[in-house]
């Protein structure tokens, strides 16, 4: 977890897909205001570590990532 919090843009980026319920790829960098190959890097890391996935075309939350917002924000 702690690579996470180390990266407010990686905790950006799960805070947007939780609001948003999952959202396309492409549109990460433009709701985040985030420049498009940070982010794209870093969905690319949040993937492989099990905490996004790809559900019906769109970035969602896995239960890891759930769970690691979950414990960030004190919830």
């Amino acid at each position: 977890m702690g690579h996470i919090t180390s990266n407010p843009n990686k905790v950006k980026i799960l805070e947007l897909l939780k609001n948003k319920d999952g959202i396309i790829e492409s549109d990460v960098p433009k709701y985040s205001r985030i420049p498009s190959i940070i982010a794209l890097n870093i969905i690319k890391e949040l993937k492989n570590d099990g905490v996004i996935k790809e559900s019906r075309g769109k970035l969602v939350l896995s239960e890891l990532g759930g769970e690691i917002l979950k414990e960030i924000k004190g919830i």
